[in-house]
């Protein structure tokens, strides 16, 4: 029972300690059918994957983490923090997965590290229709997705020509070269159902997906059912208007959801062929299926790059308005709209009232300086009238600390970690060491140790603290200290981390 109460007490400090918020967000509707509940709860877990693991968001994880998220005004920022644009795409491709994820992050294509990404793409249409960068642009995938991106962006762009050069690529049997391709292509097509031919190749489209469903629910490619084709054929389905879990679309009991769920494992999907075993793109894209699954409405169509001017931005509420000298706080702030939407792609500027006592960063990042009290304010660029502003109190560091040992930690072995702490003050101060070990993959507390002492006034003395390392396993191992678990007062702001090696 201690150990659990212990771990709720440090999964509660971990939570307040970092800018990003918890990955559940989905609640549950009232009365839900078994299949609504299985989609929300896989994808609070796949949430949850993805904000415990260290990776930059890719450009599907930001679609996936915005299509699901009940509050934006908490997520932008994480997404915002963790989506990275390419800096040198070299493809149509690259340029649709930077456009899309910028704006899923909150961000602007337009004006993003000085790229314009949307007026790049646009101008590399040919005389033709298609967007041609790279050598592998030319195919029905890169140009259906390349009119999403366009579209969701507001672009420019001959779309006639690009919807005729897509609807070229259609054959006799109503597909586009392949389940995947078909999917892909109705996707983009079903933008653009005022031009002549659209609305029959999407009927053509979806009858031949019908066919080439496998009695297991799922589809395949390459010769293998797999995940990738059945996340992209609930998405093109769901844009069209169709509901992949209907009894049309039911062979022999099951449905496409059971088809995907099947490769489902823990956390996360897998997708085991004769090249490997793949974790990172299986659970990508099923992450954005499952997410227009449970919305019934399809991402691609449903986000758009606001345009909208601001009329407000307001900081977001961090856990602690209260630092140490040389503490560090990533302060993140989100624009609204007139109707109190959030907006994207806007630039924001940061300030402090004094850069002596903290300074604060383009990025919102505030560094702890010497002691009093600042002002940070955040302005809208553009519109330096709307602004908000965030009083923060710095206050002197009571304990310096250090650690001393230097050996590694590895699997199967003893970990014993020591530190050294000076107590800056002339008072008496109390100290809790706590050395805690947690799985790697899932975040939970494993073990942890702690020891306790009373500094004197201005003297220093040296904590330790261990435990043995299971022989198998990925550990982190994550030290606390406070000033007693009674009062739980943070004394070191940010936890030390160090990573146990494996045999």
């Amino acid at each position: 029972m201690k150990i659990k109460v212990i771990s709720i007490i440090l999964a509660v400090f971990l939570v307040l300690s970092i800018t990003c918020m918890p990955g559940v967000l989905l609640p549950a509707k009232g009365e839900q059918s078994e299949q609504q509940n299985e989609i929300r709860e896989t994808i609070n877990a796949l949430r949850n994957y993805y904000i415990n693991n260290d990776n930059d968001f890719t450009f599907r994880v930001a679609l996936g983490y915005n299509f699901t998220s009940d509050d934006l005004a908490r997520d932008l920022p994480i997404m915002s923090q963790r989506y990275k644009a390419y800096e040198s795409p070299d493809s149509a491709s690259a340029y649709v997965g930077n456009i899309m994820g910028l704006i899923a992050s909150g961000k602007d294509p337009r004006d993003e590290a000085g790229c314009d990404y949307v007026a790049a793409l646009a101008e590399s249409q040919n005389e033709y229709g298609k967007f041609i960068i790279g050598e592998w642009d030319d195919g029905p995938t890169t140009l259906a997705f390349s009119i999403l991106a366009l579209d969701m962006a507001g672009g420019d762009y001959n779309t006639q020509k690009a919807v005729e050069a897509l609807l070229g690529y259609q054959v006799e049997d109503g597909g586009f070269g392949g389940v995947d391709e078909t999917a892909m292509s109705i996707m983009a097509l079903g933008n653009h159902t005022d031009i002549q031919g659209v609305d029959g190749a999407i009927a053509e489209g979806i009858a031949y997906l019908k066919a080439n469903q496998k009695d297991s629910g799922g589809f395949e490619s390459w010769g293998a059912e797999n995940p990738y084709s059945i996340s992209t054929v609930i998405q093109g389905l769901v844009s069209v208007g169709e509901n992949p879990l209907s009894e049309d679309w039911t062979k022999n009991g099951n449905t496409m959801l059971d088809a995907l769920l099947a490769y489902k494992a823990g956390d996360h999907f897998e997708y085991v062929s004769e090249w490997g075993t793949d974790v990172d793109m299986a659970t990508e894209q099923a992450f954005i299926a499952l997410a227009d699954l449970y919305r019934g409405k399809s991402m691609y169509r449903e986000l758009r790059f606001n345009m909208n001017e601001p009329k407000q931005v307001k900081i977001q509420e961090p856990s602690s308005t209260r630092l140490n000298e040389k503490d560090k706080l990533k302060l993140t702030a989100v624009v609204y709209d007139a109707w109190g939407e959030p907006i994207t792609g806007q630039t924001l500027i940061w300030e402090s009232s004094n850069d002596e006592i903290a300074g604060v960063d383009d990025e919102g990042l505030v560094t702890a300086k010497k002691e009093g009290n600042v002002t940070i304010t955040v302005k809208v660029e553009g519109y330096e009238q709307i602004r908000d502003t965030l009083e923060l109190i710095v206050e002197p560091t009571v304990f310096t600390i250090e650690r001393v040992d230097n050996g590694e930690i590895k699997n199967g072995r003893e970990a014993q970690v020591e530190i050294k702490m000076q107590n800056n003050t002339e008072t008496l101060q109390p100290s809790t060491f706590i050395v805690a070990l947690y799985d790697n993959d899932t975040d939970q507390m494993i073990n942890y140790s702690f020891v306790k002492d009373i500094f004197e006034p201005e003297r220093s003395r040296n904590l330790g603290a261990g435990f043995i390392i299971p022989d198998k396993g990925k550990f982190i191992i994550k030290c606390f200290v406070w000033d007693c678990f009674e009062n739980q007062d943070i004394i070191l702001s940010n936890p030390l981390e160090i990573e146990v090696k494996q045999l």
